[in-house]
């Protein structure tokens, strides 16, 4: 059996004195059989950022663009979630 998956995760968020980033990456993982056994392998890439200021919240791209952050939330249902309990530590 050969295979390849990906999947997008979030990492834990990192505070800043004015702002909180939550680091989205993408994790390709890999299965190749060989004749002694198999590798497997996992590669993650850092895919996006969403930056959570007093001004409110903005997803980016890893080369600078900004992405609709409702895309990120219906990709990685996680991030909501961080985003929810991140409101208590924000003031808006």
């Amino acid at each position: 059996m050969k295979g390849c998956w990906e999947e997008m995760a979030a990492d834990p968020p990192i505070e800043l004195p004015s702002a909180i980033l939550i680091p989205i990456a993408r994790i390709r993982y890999g299965f190749h059989p060989g004749a002694r056994g198999g590798v497997i392998s996992a590669t993650k890439f850092p895919e996006a950022i969403v930056i959570v200021a007093p001004s409110g919240a903005t997803a980016l791209r890893m080369d600078g663009k900004e992405i609709p952050l409702d895309q990120i939330l219906k990709d990685l249902p996680l991030v909501e979630e961080i985003l929810r309990g991140l409101e208590t530590q924000i003031v808006l």
